[in-house]
């Protein structure tokens, strides 16, 4: 009460630098909590020799593909920090943000099957070859034997994969891709209907393959019961008709192992959390075991996806791709396009957010959203010049209220 009086009794301003000095400590204390709370690596001798390496794997990728006007993503299923993009100067995934977009979190999780951590934060993995492809992962930093990718550096402890699948940052689909409506219960459902959507086509690549048989789980007509004393495990065999992808089960938790065999030899490095090619004519065994007292016999399922197929969309997709001109890190993108009669609708892997502004030939356009998270241009048929520039919401106005309060 002394204080009040003592500010409106004289004629000195100091209400406003009484404010500044209780927000300047509510920031301080705010974010020394909140970096108290973080569960930091410890820096241990190999935590330096890991952090070194990966290093020494990106700086390989700069070296080979400077970002100079050019945009592409790349990332790593290893972490050493909650930000690993900011450490090692990448575009990437694997991120700690608190003012993460809630839509892209909500895809990342619910539709395309990569890992949440929490609100705030996510992490990198190269499971689903169409997602990879959709969000511009042109190069993969990973010590997992990656057989679907091309391995352009040997050398290092952490190799570097190459995606030849990868797609620009924007392409051109069918208009029908805008009408996608994605289901929460299966990423690979989903990658069917972006690839039939975004030619207007039913190409289903990917199919869903059914148990062949259950070894020692008691079970009923629908469901399979989990014993410890007597384990269990679900089968899925067959020969591949033409070459491609296999999936484990995606509805596990931690308490399910998936070991895959190939003509009746364990793949032994095999990681559910990388996609793994099977040539025409060899025979895959997929064995699922799960420790969960009780699962729906609906739920045991693996999938198959067709590599052909799959590339076949791809080289689609790239025949009509956003030539990238100009790029200025976050917030100023400027890229040509050819636009077909075919596909007149521009996807793009930006995350949709309100701060953006499109401009279609120098003329300020509309946008959508597609799939839920990302930005689409309706365009005309013919070549245009499409720029992107990057305000956020409200920072105008912002300045301007601080201005006038001075």
């Amino acid at each position: 009460i002394c204080i009040i009086e003592y500010i409106f009794s004289y004629k000195i301003k100091i209400f406003p630098f009484l404010l500044t000095a209780i927000f300047l400590f509510e920031v301080t204390s705010n974010t020394l909590l909140s970096v108290k709370e973080i569960n930091f690596p410890k820096k241990t001798s190999t935590y330096n020799e890991t952090f070194n390496e990966i290093k020494k794997s990106f700086d390989y990728i700069e070296k080979e593909d400077p970002i100079i006007n050019n945009f592409y993503r790349a990332d790593t299923k290893t972490w050493t920090n909650i930000n690993n993009p900011g450490t090692y100067n990448y575009n990437g995934l694997m991120v700690f943000d608190s003012l993460r977009n809630g839509s892209v979190m909500n895809f990342l999780k619910y539709y395309a099957n990569y890992t949440v951590v929490d609100n705030c934060s996510t992490r990198f993995n190269d499971l689903n070859p169409v997602f990879t492809s959709i969000l511009g992962f042109k190069y993969i930093v990973s010590q997992n034997i990656e057989n679907h990718y091309d391995k352009i550096n040997d050398e290092l402890k952490y190799k570097v994969y190459k995606n030849q699948e990868y797609l620009s940052l924007g392409f051109m689909v069918n208009s029908e891709f805008k009408n996608i409506i994605l289901s929460k219960k299966s990423p690979y459902e989903n990658s069917n209907e972006i690839i039939n959507n975004s030619l207007n086509k039913q190409i289903n690549a990917i199919k869903k393959i059914y148990y062949t048989s259950i070894e020692r789980y008691t079970e009923d007509e629908k469901y399979i019961y989990y014993d410890p004393k007597v384990g269990g495990s679900v089968i899925f065999e067959g020969i591949a008709d033409k070459d491609c992808f296999i999936f484990a089960n995606p509805n596990t938790n931690d308490s399910t192992i998936n070991t895959l065999y190939i003509n009746d030899k364990m793949v032994t490095y095999y990681d559910r959390n990388i996609p793994y090619l099977i040539e025409k004519g060899q025979k895959y065994t997929m064995k699922f075991i799960t420790n969960s007292n009780k699962t729906n016999k609906n739920k045991l399922f693996i999938y198959l996806m067709d590599s052909n197929a799959y590339k076949s969309w791809i080289e689609e997709m790239k025949k009509n791709e956003l030539e990238i001109i100009e790029y200025k890190k976050d917030n100023y993108i400027k890229g040509k396009i050819n636009v077909t009669e075919d596909k007149k609708t521009l996807f793009t892997s930006i995350p949709y957010d309100d701060g953006w502004k499109v401009f279609v030939d120098g003329k300020k356009v509309k946008y959508n959203k597609l799939i839920t998270a990302f930005i689409g241009i309706d365009l005309t048929e013919g070549e245009h010049i499409i720029e992107f520039k990057y305000i956020p919401k409200g920072l105008i106005t912002g300045l301007i209220i601080s201005f006038m309060s001075l």
